[in-house]
């Protein structure tokens, strides 16, 4: 049996077939599927011993990336508080953009201990009662683009974001700014569609982002 993985993009079989079709309330979801003999249909262990059926056209087969982060900028990513990650270096558009799992390293030390009690990171964590899970998988973010951060432009007090033809396109929304390095020179990985594991799953993983998930893909149940 040959398993792909896929992510849920609609749900046209609640809506032509089944009122309570399994996955209406996971679009976003990572997935893994595999042939059942009948066109256009997959099956998907959704849960521990149940099978369902998902209609071809509502999937989109993707390979999964991952981002490792330090907490806790990991877990305010995955649960879309924080939307944009701030890197030394941009995206590749053709192979980097795309479903990553967020990875929270295993790194825990005194300064990341210091600064989820400071402002706004104390208030964020407790408000969303977000848990500082280390050395797992917990959750995942779709980037869908790359800018340039252009912070210091005389007579202006904002963070802005420029396209590769150095045009200003965008006002960094100012929540944003204590959770990121917004330095001139430093890129901006938007991300969309935030979500969070049920319950972390531990992975071993080294810093940055790799092209290929190597854990087991049904262990990743999401909310």
């Amino acid at each position: 049996m040959i398993k792909k993985t896929a992510k849920i993009i609609n749900c046209t079989r609640n809506l032509e077939v089944e009122i309570n079709c399994w996955y209406k309330d996971k679009i976003g979801s990572i997935i893994e599927v595999y042939d059942c003999g009948t066109p256009n249909v997959r099956y998907c262990e959704y849960k521990p011993g149940k099978v369902g059926k998902i209609s071809l056209p509502d999937i989109e087969f993707i390979s999964v990336k991952v981002l490792t982060l330090w907490q806790p900028w990991a877990s305010l990513f995955a649960a879309g508080i924080k939307t944009i990650e701030t890197r030394p270096k941009p995206t590749n558009h053709t192979i980097d953009k795309g479903i990553y799992l967020i990875h929270a390293a295993k790194k825990w030390d005194k300064f990341q201990r210091d600064i989820c009690n400071t402002h706004p990171f104390k208030h964020l964590i407790e408000s969303n009662k977000l848990e500082m899970s280390l050395g797992a998988i917990i959750g995942s973010i779709e980037i869908v683009r790359c800018n340039k951060i252009v912070s210091e432009i005389p007579g202006h007090s904002d963070v802005f974001l420029a396209d590769n033809n150095d045009e200003i396109i965008e006002i960094v929304n100012h929540n944003e700014i204590p959770l990121g390095d917004y330095r001139t020179g430093r890129f901006a990985w938007i991300g969309i569609n935030p979500k969070l594991l049920i319950d972390p799953v531990p992975y071993k993983n080294g810093q940055g982002y790799y092209q290929n998930f190597k854990g087991d893909i049904n262990q990743l149940k999401f909310k």
